[in-house]
C-alpha cells in the first residue's frame, strides 16, 4: 500500500502516479500541523486495503490503521506477549489497533476485549475477528483512559495488555490501574523514555517488574521495542 498525502485542490489520478503497488490511496491534508494524515482518503488503485499474516492470523489493514512494518519482529514480540500469559482467562487489549495482539493470543484465553480510539482500526479489528473465525474477541471504540476503567469496574479481568503510541499512556489510565485490582500488566513499548516514566508510576503504585525483553524492531537505528511484565 502506498498513501500519498497531498495538500491542494488537485487530486492525482492513477494515471498521474508511476508506482507499482497493490493499492494506492490519496490522503488530503491541508492543515499546517505535524499531523501527517488528514481525514479524507480516496482509493485510486486496488481495494484500499492490504493483508498481512503473522503465525496463523491473517489481518486486513486499512490506510488509517497502525500495523508494524517489520512483520518478522512483530511476530517475535507477539510470541513474547503470548509466552507471558500463564492461565489468565480474561484479557483487555488496550490501544489494540486492528486487533493485532488480541487476535494473536485469543486462542490462549476465554475472552479478549480490545480498546482503540481510531474507528477505522476498530472496523478492521472486527473484520479480522470474522476473517479468522475468532468468536471470543470483541473490540470497542474509544479512548483507553475512558473505557478501560469502565471495563474493570463492570467485570473482573486477569491481565491488561498495553501497546500505546510513542507518547505512552495517559496519567489517568496509569492511576486507575494502580487503584484497580488487576494483577498483571503486559506493556509493549516503542519508546524507552515513556516506558520508563509509565513503569515508575506503576512501580510506585505497587507493581513489580517480573520480565523484560527488548526487540530490535528497526535494525541499524536507535529504536528498540520492549515488552515489560508488571505484577502484584
Amino acid at each position: 500500500m502506498v498513501i500519498l498525502v497531498v495538500k491542494g485542490n488537485r487530486i492525482p489520478s492513477v494515471d498521474d502516479i508511476d508506482i507499482d503497488a497493490d493499492t494506492i490511496v490519496i490522503n488530503e491534508n491541508s492543515a499546517d500541523t505535524n499531523v501527517i494524515l488528514g481525514d479524507k482518503f480516496t482509493t485510486v488503485k486496488g481495494s484500499g486495503y492490504i493483508h498481512e499474516e503473522l503465525g496463523n492470523i491473517r489481518y486486513r489493514i486499512s490506510p488509517r490503521a497502525f500495523f508494524q512494518v517489520n512483520s518478522v519482529q512483530a511476530k517475535a514480540i507477539y510470541d513474547v506477549v503470548a509466552s507471558q500469559l500463564n492461565g489468565e482467562k480474561r484479557v483487555i487489549d488496550a490501544y489494540c489497533g486492528i486487533g493485532s495482539i488480541g487476535l494473536y493470543i485469543a486462542s490462549m484465553v476465554d475472552e479478549v476485549v480490545g480498546v482503540e480510539s481510531v474507528p477505522q482500526a476498530i472496523e478492521d479489528a472486527n473484520y479480522n475477528a470474522q476473517l479468522n473465525s475468532i468468536k471470543n474477541a470483541r473490540f470497542i471504540c474509544g479512548q483507553a483512559e475512558d473505557l478501560v476503567p469502565k471495563l474493570l469496574k463492570q467485570d473482573e479481568y486477569d491481565a491488561l495488555i498495553l501497546d500505546p503510541p510513542r507518547k505512552g499512556c495517559e496519567g489517568k489510565l496509569l492511576d486507575m490501574l494502580v487503584e484497580s485490582g488487576i494483577k498483571k500488566v503486559i506493556y509493549v513499548s516503542c519508546n524507552p523514555n515513556s516506558l520508563a516514566r509509565d513503569v515508575k508510576v506503576l512501580h510506585d503504585g505497587g507493581y513489580r517488574i517480573s520480565f523484560v525483553r527488548p526487540a530490535d524492531m528497526f535494525p541499524m537505528t536507535k529504536h528498540v521495542e520492549c515488552v515489560v511484565v508488571l505484577e502484584r
